[in-house]
């Protein structure tokens, strides 16, 4: 097919679409599979007489691909999502962003002033948006069920909408504090709250690994590409520091004082700032890594993704690496939970094993709360042995059931 028959517009639409991916260091390989998508696209648009490209010729072509098979699925929907972008709006995002859910018309302002609510009383952001999205999805379950009207909510509402959650937990903290804040208000006759039905969490022991699993898993990386230093340095960080993984990717390299060996952030979850010490073996596992990795956007951030456009890692990449090495290593994890949190905790266990006070464990790892010193007393197995107290010799009753038992043998 010629280009003759592709409009000025469309051509244009391409070329831009090929420089924001060679801006972005794309491999040739991926421009080359791009390019594959194109032509697939030219010949749909020859085919049905179209000239210029819209989102409906997108969608035909979409669906056309996944008639006939298509083997680059992937790749082809990836390419029309971007292209339809940068046709709306100049550029496009790399990454699909997540659809945002949608309050119901009948909900929004009270949605609204709920979230103001809760900026008032000092909530945190990340809090307050936790919130709102498990709300949300309430409200979309009471929209389902007919309910238009927040004064007219009953009972079998909530409970239908409890059992359609797929995170009742959240759903039982979010909505109680909302039906609670209705009632307060006045925009329900009763304090539904009350009836939110309760979920009981475990609370299993801390998951751990032993010193011989970690080296082993330690061993595994290969730490001769830049994919590998990455992973073996964030996860040094989250075995010798105690760091979560979500503060880990969030380090920036300003955070890290080479001079004085030090570690400064702020801890995304309780906002307490926090200074630790830069080991040696962190420091020249980070340089190694810094040297190596790619950074063409010049991001403060210290962990990259390894493939363009090399953007900072997402959320829970530090809990996939741990979970990918234990894996590799052929450790066998058995119910204990295999992410970031589980080094942490494997930290806090090598500590109180160590003797080292309760206190400071809580302090290194930077909580606030002194009542989560309970949570690492799970983890001191050897020094609850010495708490335990011998078992008192029966008397009474008892004996004389044991006895009785035992055949009259001496107790």
């Amino acid at each position: 097919m010629g280009e003759h028959y592709l409009s000025h517009a469309f051509m244009e639409l391409k070329r831009l679409y090929l420089e924001q991916l060679s801006r972005m260091h794309y491999s040739a390989g991926s421009i080359k599979n791009c390019l594959r998508t194109f032509s697939q696209l030219e010949k749909f648009m020859a085919k049905h007489g179209s000239t210029d490209y819209s989102i409906v010729t997108g969608r035909a072509f979409l669906d056309e691909m996944a008639w006939i098979g298509n083997p680059n699925g992937k790749i082809t929907k990836v390419t029309v999502r971007r292209l339809n972008e940068l046709m709306e709006t100049g550029s496009f995002d790399f990454r699909k962003k997540c659809n945002d859910l949608k309050c119901p018309a009948y909900f929004q302002k009270l949605l609204d002033d709920y979230v103001e609510h809760m900026d008032r009383k000092g909530l945190r952001a990340s809090s307050i948006t936790k919130y709102s999205r498990n709300i949300m999805r309430a409200l979309q379950e009471f929209q389902v069920r007919g309910v238009i009207d927040i004064s007219a909510l009953q009972p079998l509402d909530i409970y239908a909408a409890f059992e359609k959650s797929n995170n009742k937990q959240g759903f039982v903290s979010s909505t109680r504090s909302f039906l609670k804040y209705l009632f307060k208000k006045g925009l329900h006759g009763k304090d539904m709250s009350l009836i939110v039905p309760s979920v009981r969490r475990p609370k299993p022991v801390p998951s751990i690994y032993t010193k011989a699993e970690v080296e082993k898993m330690l061993s595994v990386i290969n730490r001769f590409t830049v994919l590998g230093k990455r992973d073996y340095v964030a996860i040094l960080i989250a075995l010798r520091l105690g760091m979560r993984g979500g503060d880990i990717l969030k380090l920036k390299t300003c955070d890290f004082d080479f001079n004085a060996k030090t570690i400064e952030f702020t801890q995304k979850k309780t906002l307490v700032q926090q200074r630790l010490e830069l080991l040696p073996e962190i420091e020249e596992a980070l340089t190694s890594y810094l040297a190596d990795r790619i950074n063409p956007q010049n991001s403060p951030y210290v962990f990259l993704t390894t493939m363009a456009p090399y953007g900072p890692m997402l959320g829970c990449g530090v809990g996939r690496a741990v979970a990918k090495y234990i894996s590799n290593a052929s450790i066998d994890a058995g119910n204990r939970k295999h992410g970031s949190h589980a080094l942490r905790m494997t930290l806090a266990s090598e500590l109180a094993s160590e003797n080292v006070p309760y206190d400071v464990i809580r302090k290194i790892l930077g909580h606030e709360d002194a009542e989560v010193i309970k949570h690492y007393v799970k983890l001191d197995i050897e020094m609850l042995r010495k708490c335990a107290l011998e078992v008192p010799r029966p008397i009474g009753l008892l004996a004389e059931k044991l006895s009785i038992e035992t055949g009259g043998e001496a107790l």
